[in-house]
């Protein structure tokens, strides 16, 4: 495998891997909407997942199904590969804690054995690993001693490898249970020396089939997280896992992975993808929002407000922002970030565009707090806003069941129903989006390429929310072609401006373009 001009060259053998590389356009291509009819070879996914994947720009890493399972197959096969270079008595569970104490990293783990002066042998006696005494299970040994944990004279102890501590059985089994379900740990030692336990020996004192499990689960997990080829799905309850034939941070930039989950997440900090933001600038904005103070009003300010009527307090349970008051008597429908008039809101941007009510300050002079102050408010709330608002509240999901079913009686087309599955993917990857989109433009100075991106923003906050608005309030009384030409046309609008946005902001990263304001940088910087 090699990267050339940001394409990743996989070889034949490569090209079954787990995590696969293709370099891909992401662009929906020409549709015709009359027809109505998608070109299969652009939706085509490599698994039966539910991520929206045409949306993100550039590199698509696609991964297949890799389960913990398969995981513990990996080592198991790392271990035996590292076994061939070691004598023939030296036992799997031997080369196992080997490679634990070389980051599983199997040149390391063969430079640091063939370096020992004294071998194998010489480097195992140096890290309390069993040679290879250890191999052959000694039975219990019945004698009359004294345990040396519990005091207590004990008839059956167990000795082990180059250690004959006498502990008795009770107290093996206790310290084991506590060594991996409590402290999480992956490899054993002697309660008494620092003599390493081999699994097989963990696993018969043991006798716990519920830790045993543990223990495997705790071995996978710090697997995982050492190794530079494998790295845990960052999607919230997500199991599955990426593999790379490179390490998975040598795939700098723009570069996002695809999880059968249907989540994305970013290679280069392993967290879920934030585009149009980079790593850096995502930590910059985070920094500034990790005030508990500010957390807490910002949840106020995006979870609770009067109505713009009659001053009822509203508290808000779902993610839509098209509200309506349920005070007798007011029944009042508005946008929750602006508090417009519903009817009135899609004639111009007042949610996506900045307006002070505070001179701008001035250069050279002190910096206007206030000013400052307010517009970090306007972006952080629709930040906090979109980043939390990816699900549809219970009338959404109401009118999207009927739509399915009206749908299915008039045996509409696979791909018709598609849309309807892509629709809540689409819509949360929207909001991501715009989500990061603010936090970028409030640390960018006021230029053109910021101007241009805005528009950007307001373009796609308006599709969101006009895709909001119709299946709150439209939905339930249009017929089937009537929701499929509309939910078909704002969807690809969506797509495409999603990608937009990623790619611009991508090239304006990569080309200076991006010019940050340098108040908010240095403040962040000091800090």
């Amino acid at each position: 495998m090699n990267v050339e001009n940001g394409t990743v060259q996989m070889s034949p053998e490569e090209s079954g891997t787990i995590f696969a590389v293709e370099d891909e356009s992401c662009s929906d291509g020409d549709m015709d909407n009359e027809e109505y009819a998608y070109d299969q070879e652009e939706f085509d996914v490599d698994f039966q997942g539910q991520g929206d994947h045409e949306t993100l720009p550039s590199i698509k890493f696609s991964a297949d199904s890799l389960t913990n399972s398969e995981v513990e197959q990996d080592m198991d096969d790392l271990i035996e590969k590292v076994k061939q270079f070691v004598p023939p008595e030296v036992s799997l569970d031997t080369v196992k804690l080997v490679l634990d104490q070389n980051g599983w990293d199997f040149e390391k783990s063969i430079t640091t054995l063939s370096n020992d002066e004294n071998g194998v042998e010489g480097y195992c006696s140096k890290t309390h690993i069993p040679f290879p005494k250890g191999i052959n299970s000694s039975p219990p040994l019945v004698a009359e001693s004294i345990c040396r944990i519990c005091a207590s004279p004990c008839k059956e102890y167990h000795p082990h490898g180059d250690c004959d501590s006498v502990v008795c059985l009770p107290c093996w089994k206790n310290w084991i249970r506590t060594s991996v379900m409590d402290d999480g740990r992956t490899c054993i030692t002697c309660p008494v020396c620092p003599m390493f336990l081999e699994d097989r020996l963990i696993k018969e004192l043991a006798a716990d089939g519920k830790v045993v499990k543990r223990l495997t689960a705790n071995s996978n997990r710090k697997f995982i997280q050492i190794s530079k080829n494998y790295a845990s799905c960052p999607a919230p309850a997500c199991q599955f896992i990426f593999r790379s034939k490179l390490p998975l941070k040598s795939y700098s930039g723009w570069k996002p992975a695809l999880c059968q989950c249907g989540g994305w997440a970013c290679l280069e900090c392993l967290s879920l993808w934030h585009g149009p933001m980079s790593c850096e600038s995502l930590k910059i904005w985070l920094g500034l929002n990790g005030n508990n103070d500010l957390l807490t009003n910002q949840w106020i300010k995006a979870n609770s407000k009067p109505c713009p009527k009659c001053s009822t307090n509203i508290e808000k349970t779902g993610g839509c922002n098209w509200m309506r008051c349920t005070n007798p008597g007011c029944g009042y429908n508005f946008c929750w970030i602006c508090l417009q008039k519903a009817h009135d809101h899609t004639q111009g941007d007042t949610c996506s565009r900045f307006v002070s009510t505070q001179p701008p300050p001035v250069p050279g002079e002190v910096v206007n707090a206030r000013f400052r102050q307010e517009r970090y408010d306007f972006y952080s709330e629709r930040y906090h806003n979109m980043i939390t608002g990816g699900r549809f509240n219970h009338i959404q999901g109401f009118h999207i069941d009927q739509a399915r079913t009206a749908f299915q009686q008039n045996s509409t087309p696979e791909t018709d129903l598609k849309l309807l599955e892509d629709l809540p993917a689409l819509l949360k990857q929207s909001k991501l989006t715009l989500g990061y989109a603010y936090g970028l433009i409030y640390l960018l100075e006021n230029t053109a390429e910021r101007s241009f991106f805005e528009d950007s923003l307001a373009f796609l906050q308006t599709k969101v929310d006009g895709l909001e608005w119709y299946l709150q309030y439209q939905i339930q009384i249009e017929s089937p072609k009537q929701i499929r030409d509309f939910l078909w046309q704002n969807m690809k609008f969506c797509r495409d401006r999603i990608s937009v946005m990623n790619t611009t902001s991508e090239s304006n990263y990569k080309n200076g373009k991006w010019e940050f304001d340098p108040v908010i940088i240095s403040h962040k910087t000091a800090k």
